[in-house]
Order: structure tokens, then sequence, then C-alpha cells
């Protein structure tokens, strides 16, 4: 029995047509909310550089800023995504957008480490239901056999915010410093908080919550749409969550998606204060932004071709197991560089750079290419899951999954800098002629920045080794397993 997308006109050119008007209508607002989000949550790895010597922070206590906000960001989940299959997704994102630019706007006040854990909480709070709503929101306007690439394509934002970021962060910061009597990373939270604001109230205007509220729709289109759409939700809230906790291929994708987080947002967080630490001291904030935007901007083309070219093979040619394969290949891979930039960080030690603050570039390249092979598993990680779990409990799952696998972002970022700052060797003045060191060192005190690079290594060591197996026995033990089972030819297992 067909499909009711199969079901839609046949010709390329109606479909193709439909696809922009979804692409347009539906897609890129999502994409946009998001993409100011993630600048919203993620400016602080920037301007961070600065507030640490104003507010006299250390880097434990921005790790632990950094990761707060998953706290909260955890909590929510579940209840806000049941709300977006409840009540639809107009009024829900809409809102999470309005409270999430004031809240990022509000962090321009922060006068302590207190006031910055507060708002960063808020801010948690804020989001919270954005990402895995737009996921849920996205798989009921989109057929299967595209939903992989469209989400890739909509988590690209976090890549390009990221990009987008880090750069503007820095140049706002370079730029407006002293401007109005503010410092310049007060002005960053400012100006990159308050474009959501306006993205919320275009949400709240514009976005349908079924196909019957889209006016753009043609009848016989929008009554084949509309027969797609699930009812608001097939199952209170509790059974739901109950049914989902009882299904252990749940844990597997909440521990891939957990290590993962740690892995990720602590090397997000904290790259630009490692290429700080390696640049020639001359260099420019901006400059900083721009090397640690690279990686990101380089994933948003990987992630989407990736996308596409692994919805094709799953679905034309009947390779079941593309998705899970790659979902697996690229955060067990993206562990496995990390891994190797911390052993290169521990064997190298302090090692002069002429000009510069010290150590090894190579760990660099290490990290960088991590960023976008991480980024190649959205896709197939919400394919693989939305083919595990059983549609009744998607709403729950998504945010159950996303929710407390994003925890990982309040770990890895404060394990990481809690071992930074408690680990070694420390940096010392070893290698290179006195003069150099003491241009360095005087040029270390201007900036007011007292790290070396080696500094990091047993902590990203620790950090990356832990992600990897955590990974493995999640893949091995309750993934693959369920996976198997669904896709075994008359029941026989498939071994891995």
């Amino acid at each position: 029995m067909a499909s009711g997308f199969e079901q839609l006109s046949d010709s390329a050119t109606a479909r193709s047509r439909r696809t922009r008007q979804l692409g347009w209508r539906i897609l890129f607002p999502l994409w946009l909310g998001y993409f100011l989000c993630f600048i919203d949550r993620s400016n602080l790895s920037v301007a961070k550089i600065q507030m640490k010597p104003q507010l006299g922070l250390s880097e434990a206590q921005l790790g632990l800023a950094g990761g707060l906000f998953w706290l909260s960001y955890a909590t929510l989940q579940v209840p806000s995504n049941y709300l977006v299959a409840r009540i639809g997704g107009r009024r829900v994102l809409g809102a999470i957008l309005l409270v999430t630019g004031a809240s990022a706007a509000l962090t321009a006040t922060v006068q302590s480490f207190g006031s910055l854990l507060v708002l960063r909480l808020l801010l948690g709070f804020a989001e919270a239901g954005f990402y895995p709503g737009c996921v849920l929101y996205l798989s009921r306007w989109f057929p299967p056999a595209e939903l992989g690439a469209v989400t890739a394509i909509f988590t690209s934002a976090n890549q390009m915010g990221d990009f987008v970021g880090n750069v503007v962060a820095a140049m706002i910061i370079d730029g407006l410093d002293g401007a109005l009597g503010l410092s310049g990373w007060r002005w960053v939270f400012l100006l990159q908080g308050l474009p959501a604001l306006l993205v919320g109230l275009y949400l709240l205007r514009a976005l349908p919550d079924r196909p019957s509220d889209a006016a753009w729709i043609g009848p016989e289109w929008r009554a084949q749409l509309e027969a797609l759409q699930p009812p608001a939700t097939s199952l209170p809230m509790m059974p739901a969550l109950r049914a989902t906790l009882a299904r252990p291929v749940t844990y597997g994708l909440l521990l891939l998606r957990f290590a993962d987080q740690c892995v990720a947002y602590s090397v997000a967080f904290e790259l630009a204060t490692l290429i700080n630490d390696v640049a020639p001291a001359s260099w420019p904030l901006a400059l900083t932004g721009l090397c640690a935007g690279l990686p990101f901007l380089l994933s948003v083309f990987t992630s989407i071709r990736s996308a596409a070219w692994l919805d094709e093979r799953a679905t034309r040619r009947g390779r079941h197991h593309t998705h899970i394969y790659a979902a697996w290949g690229a955060v067990g891979g993206a562990a496995v560089l990390v891994l190797c930039s911390g052993l290169l960080m521990v064997r190298d030690g302090y090692a002069q750079v002429p000009g510069g603050k010290g150590a090894s570039r190579r760990m660099l390249v290490l990290l960088g290419l991590a960023i976008p092979l991480h980024n190649v598993y959205h896709g197939p990680f919400w394919a693989v899951h939305h083919a595990l779990q059983p549609p009744e409990l998607h709403a729950v799952s998504i945010g159950f999954c996303n929710g407390l696998g994003a925890t990982g972002g309040l770990f890895g970022p404060f394990l990481l800098g809690a071992l930074h700052d408690s680990l070694g060797p420390a940096c010392s003045a070893s290698g290179g002629s006195s003069d150099a060191l003491d241009e360095a060192a005087s040029a270390l005190n201007a900036s007011a920045v007292d790290d070396c690079i080696d500094e990091w290594g047993w902590g990203v060591t620790v950090l990356a080794g832990c992600a990897l197996w955590v990974e493995f026995l999640a893949f091995k033990c309750l993934v693959w397993p369920a996976w198997a089972k669904r896709h075994a030819p008359r029941g026989e297992p498939i071994e891995l």
C-alpha cells in the first residue's frame, strides 16, 4: 500500500515546487531560529576570554557556567516536546525564542560568577524545547525518505551558528570594547541576543501548526498532508514516558548522545581558548574567532552532503545498515581524533612558539577535523532513533534522549576545565632563548591570559577516552541488538 507521501502528485515539477515551499516556509524559519539559539548558547566560548580577567573567574568556574546551561536545558525537554505534539509548534517554538532572546541579552548585565550561573540556567530553561520540538515538527511535514537530509540541514544551523557566532563575537569585542562605557563581551551578549526576539515574533505569526493552517498550500495538497498528520498525542505524557523507559534501546541512544555531547561541546567551548593560547601574541581576537569557526563552517557542507548520500543509499539501494554505521562511525571517529589530540599535547608538553604563547599546533588540526566528523552523525542518529522507537513514543523519546544526552554539555566542559586547573605539567620556561621567553611572558601578562596548551593534555585525553568507551558499550550492547533484531531476515541475528 502506498504511503500518503507516495500518493502525492508524481510530477517531478510539482514535487520540486512543493519541496521548495516546505523548505522556505517551514524549514528555513526553524533553521534561522536554531542558528540564533546556538549563537546565544555558545558565544560564551569567545566572550570568556575577556570575561575571565575582568570578573576574576577560573577555568573551572567558566566550564561550570558553560555546562550548567545543559542542566536546565535537559529538565524541560520532555514536557516542552509533549506540548509541541499536543498544541502545535507555532506557539511553543515562538515563545521559546522570545524567552531565549531576552535571557541571552540579560547576560550582558552579569557582575559576578553567581549572576552568570543564574542567567545560564535561565537560558537553558528557555531553549530546552526548541531543538527536539523542531525535530518532531519536521517529521510531520517531510517523508521518511527525506527526513535524514532535512534533519541534517536543520542541524547545520548549529555549525553555522558556531562559525558566525565566534567570528562576530570576536569582532564585537575588538570593535565595541569600551563603547558607551561597556566592555566588549557585554556588547556580545546584548547584540547577539536581540535577533532571537524578532524571529520568535515571526514564528508566532507565520508558522503553521498543521497543513490546514497553511494558506499557501493548495486544497488538494493540504488535504493529503493533513491526512498524514498523527493525532496530537496517542498516549498521555507519563504512560508514554514509562513505555519509553521500558525499552533498552532508549538507554543506548541516550548514552551515545551523552558521550558525543561531552566531547563535542568541550571542544566547541574551549577551542577559541586553545587557539588563543597557541597564536602569536599579536593576533587580534577576531582572527582567533575566525580560526575557531572554520571547522564549523566545513561541518555545514559535510553534514548536509553526507546525510543526502546516506538517505539515497538507505532508501533507493536498500542498504538498511547505512544510517547506523554512519552514526557510530561519526561519533567514534570524532572521539578518536580528540583522544589523539590530547595524547599529542601530553607528549609535546611545552614547546615555545616564537612570538606566541607556546605548544604544538598539530593538535588543533586533529580537533578541527573532529568537529566536521562529529557533525555528520546528526541526520543518521535521528534516522536510527525514528526507526527503532515506535511513532507513538517519538515526542517523549526525542525529548528524553536529547535532553539527558545534552547534559554531556554540562559534564564535559566542567570536567575539562577542572582537569585543566588541576593537572599538568604546568607551563614552564624550558626551551627557547631567555629574550624570547621574556617577550612572551610580557605579552602574556599584558593580555591577562595565563594558560599554556600542555595543561589541557591530560584533561582532553581522559575525557575523550572515557567517551569512546561509553560509545562502544552503548552501541554494542544496546543499540545494535535492537537494530539487528529489526532488520535480520527471518529473525536470524546479524553479527557485528
